[in-house]
């Protein structure tokens, strides 16, 4: 036996070492964790307290919302471990001065907008190729030009406005938020508000840096991020009509209503947006489930077969939740969800949803979450510090849901995580959006200010106040307060706007 014990404890010995030159305590914990082998978890995390606590001020966030640590969360092993990596990022965030470079929002003038594409996009996977012929249609609103983002590594052949050759600009290095290959094609105007604009070009979209966005034999995925199209950011109401060429071997997906048609794929999105998604794979599988009068699309490539049908339900499950939650159902009657590996991260657009998952679990429950969220949350500018209102609201939507689904012990877990994670943040008021912890302040900071809310006016204010707002489609600061005072007094909104400076 004594033996025995020796050669375990080498074994451990021998492990520990390998984690310690890797720098890989949290893995191993979580895969003993995952093997119920809960003492040698806890070694593992007591470890990597003690060398990193100090240095990564998420590690208490992240171990208690990781569902597979949550088995341990009633072992009182588990509050000496929480109680010793708190202490360790207390001492460090009380000596930190937060940089907290503000911008504020600046009231949208009128400005040129694109109302309606229609457009033939012929796609040479093998050569990374486009050669793209079209037209938008515009409003100029009194202004000289209108500026389209468009991927820098084009070739601009021919554009024409009402049919005339345009006077054209176009400047390859121009940046655009979120859109780090973006040229700047500047359309001037003839003498017409409502324009149409022809434009044929080709693009090379080789070397791919920016998100949700590929050309390989194995995944075609084009967004706003290339961009793809000539894209307007003032325009957030525009529809269309696209043809797609592509090689016989791919299946298609889209933000649109997709239709095959002669060996061309036709997305109709006769529903205005700010976005056009084509994703195209060789193996991309479907399955639509029909469920309470509403379609619901699940495309998917390294997404477990067996989950579909889960996944499916919990979407059903929330959107019914929120529309019940707050009173207003949004105008929808399709949802399509597209899963791809590798993306780290998602995008909510309207009826369409794109998200890294491989399986249906509590992660993937709470990112639908976040995402149908913003089907009611989604009208105020995402290019400063607004964004609040639909991030925060979002994910406040998505703590509500987990409460809904999994209880409330589990909330608890995520509102004290959430809690603990904007300790010492920026203010969210006026705080630039590029900002380094931006997200944290605009997706956790925002959740617990309107989680603190509810407690403090109670849930009759508290629900009528956000079912004015999502039924209002609120979109500035003003609007808010002015539904806050409205719905729940002068003093609360007084408040919000404290809780927002602080």
């Amino acid at each position: 036996m004594k033996r025995l014990l020796t050669i375990l404890f080498l074994s451990l010995f021998c492990v520990m070492s390998y984690a310690q030159r890797k720098g890989d305590y949290y893995d191993m914990a979580y895969k003993l964790a995952g093997k119920h082998q809960i003492d040698s978890s806890f070694i593992y995390l007591d470890s990597l307290a003690t060398k990193y606590a100090d240095k990564n001020l998420y590690l208490y966030y992240n171990l208690t919302v990781n569902p597979r640590f949550r088995q341990m969360h009633q072992d009182k092993r588990w509050d000496e471990l929480m109680n010793k990596i708190l202490k360790a990022k207390h001492e460090v965030e009380d000596t930190l001065t937060l940089q907290c470079p503000q911008k504020k929002d600046v009231e949208k003038t009128i400005t040129a907008e694109a109302k309606y594409y229609k457009m033939c996009v012929d796609i040479n996977v093998k050569e990374k190729n486009l050669k793209v012929d079209g037209t938008v249609t515009v409003n100029f609103n009194k202004k000289a030009y209108i500026d389209f983002a468009l991927w820098k590594y084009s070739t601009v052949k021919d554009i024409k406005v009402n049919g005339k050759d345009a006077n054209i600009d176009f400047t390859p290095e121009s940046k655009f938020q979120w859109m780090p290959q973006a040229g700047r094609l500047r359309v001037n105007k003839d003498n017409s508000d409502k324009a149409t604009i022809h434009f044929t070009y080709t693009a090379h979209i080789d070397s791919v840096e920016a998100w949700m966005a590929s050309c390989d034999t194995n995944l075609v995925m084009l967004s706003m991020y290339m961009p793809w199209y000539p894209h307007n950011l003032d325009s957030e109401h525009f529809t269309g009509d696209i043809i797609f060429k592509i090689d016989d071997n791919f299946k298609v997906s889209g933000s649109g209503l997709m239709s095959k048609r002669d060996k061309q794929w036709v997305m109709h999105q006769p529903w205005e947006g700010f976005d056009f998604e084509f994703i195209a794979a060789p193996n991309l599988k479907s399955r639509v489930v029909k469920s309470q009068g509403k379609s619901i699309e699940i495309d998917y490539l390294s997404f477990e077969e067996a989950d579909v049908d889960l996944l499916a339900n919990a979407c059903q499950e929330i959107f019914n939740y929120y529309s019940k939650l707050y009173q207003v159902v949004p105008e929808t009657k399709e949802l399509k969800v597209v899963l791809l590996p590798d993306l780290g991260g998602a995008i909510s657009r309207r009826n369409f949803i794109v998200a890294e998952a491989y399986i249906f679990n509590e992660d993937l429950f709470k990112l639908m979450a976040h995402e149908i969220g913003h089907f009611w949350w989604q009208y105020a500018p995402a290019d400063n510090w607004l964004d609040w209102m639909n991030e925060s609201f979002a994910e406040y939507s998505s703590l509500r849901a987990i409460k809904h689904h999994f209880g409330d012990a589990l909330f608890k877990d995520y509102v004290k995580a959430y809690r603990e994670s904007v300790r010492k943040v920026c203010p969210i008021m006026e705080l630039d959006r590029n900002a380094p912890d931006a997200h944290t302040v605009f997706y956790n900071k925002g959740a617990i200010v309107l989680y603190d809310l509810q407690k403090k006016v109670g849930d009759e204010k508290f629900f009528k106040f956000m079912h004015t707002l999502a039924k209002s489609h609120v979109g500035t600061h003003v609007q808010l307060m002015n539904i806050a005072k409205n719905t729940m007094g002068s003093k609360w909104a007084s408040w919000i706007e404290m809780r927002l400076q602080q």
